[in-house]
């Protein structure tokens, strides 16, 4: 870098010490530098020649000195070296994700299609990559891509479920992740397993569809307060979401808090929670209604008062939007 008679190598990133002579000492390289200060430069050179620059004030006026500077070479290659590691490293794992694509396409009925293809992201893949074997990771992916299949029409959007209770995306937290609302005390009386999990799976689908700023997960926040447990006798609706957040939708549960939870909520999750890897039983958090308003406050950002306003208030039916709330 050249500005106002300061010279820099700005891209050498290795340590750097001040020579007193032109004699280079074998396996480094000798770089020359302006001992002139500036106050726009950087860099212990720059440094040094500030503090040089004292002493050779009267010298300075006439000429800049040059001074030389001892920099190891073998040093100079060991961000190109971590590059190169880093790149290959990347390759394996791309050819990791499509070798696991390949051997779970036979199991997927009707084959994969470009619908399915575009699934698979190389995000997508690699979070069924950190399954604990390869045979697991294959199994879990042939799953969701049947599910998938299975469920097209609600997660395109060409079939519109029949809604059961208020669960929705409503809001978006500053680190980009979609925030889905849901209250037990808007169940409704008399429900339908499937239509509950062709409910759940449209408002999953739409958080993914809503996260930016390179989020990858969505949150849930469950207030159950007004929970009754004879409207939650079939457990097939719990069993559908704890194996849409194992398979469909594999690691994208950022953190989910459960406020609230009576005795007898507490009861059904012992019932199903062991269908979810421990990883993910451990981000499912809860908490008191006082605990539940701090993190959302600490966490969510601007969306906050949108979220905290919904544990505050009773809802207006009216207003809801399903499957989300969110324009974007």
């Amino acid at each position: 870098k050249c500005s106002k008679g300061v010279l820099q190598r700005s891209t050498v990133a290795a340590e750097v010490s001040m020579g007193q002579s032109c004699c280079v000492v074998p396996g480094e390289e000798e770089v020359w530098v302006v001992a002139t200060c500036n106050s726009e430069s950087s860099g212990k050179a720059s440094e040094d020649g500030c503090k040089l620059q004292q002493m050779f004030e009267a010298d300075q006026a006439a000429q800049p000195t040059l001074l030389p500077l001892r920099v190891k070479a073998k040093e100079q290659n060991v961000d190109c070296k971590k590059s190169s590691a880093n790149l290959e490293c990347s390759r394996e794992s791309s050819q990791a994700e499509q070798n696991l694509l390949q051997a779970a396409a036979p199991q997927v009925e009707g084959g994969l299609d470009d619908w399915l293809k575009k699934w698979c992201t190389a995000e997508v893949l690699a979070a069924f990559a950190k399954a604990s074997s390869q045979d697991t990771a294959v199994k879990s992916l042939a799953i969701a891509l049947n599910w998938r299949q299975k469920h097209r029409a609600v997660l395109t959007g060409a079939k519109a479920p029949c809604w059961q209770g208020d669960m929705r995306v409503v809001a978006r937290a500053g680190s980009g992740h979609p925030v889905i609302f849901m209250s037990m005390a808007h169940q409704p009386p008399a429900s339908n397993s499937a239509s509950i999990i062709e409910h759940m799976a449209a408002v999953l689908e739409a958080a993914c569809q809503h996260m930016n700023r390179g989020a990858w997960g969505f949150d849930v926040v469950c207030d159950c307060r007004g929970f009754q447990l004879s409207k939650n006798l079939d457990p097939r609706p719990a069993i559908a979401a704890m194996e849409m957040l194992k398979h469909a939708y594999r690691g994208r549960l950022r953190r989910a808090l459960v406020v609230s939870a009576p005795y007898a909520f507490n009861g059904l999750w012992h019932v199903v929670k062991g269908l979810l890897p421990k990883p993910t039983q451990e981000k499912i958090l809860f908490v008191a209604v006082k605990e539940a308003k701090l993190e959302i406050e600490k966490s969510y950002g601007c969306a906050a008062q949108k979220v905290l306003n919904l544990l505050n208030h009773p809802q207006d039916k009216s207003s809801w939007k399903f499957p989300s709330e969110l324009v974007d």
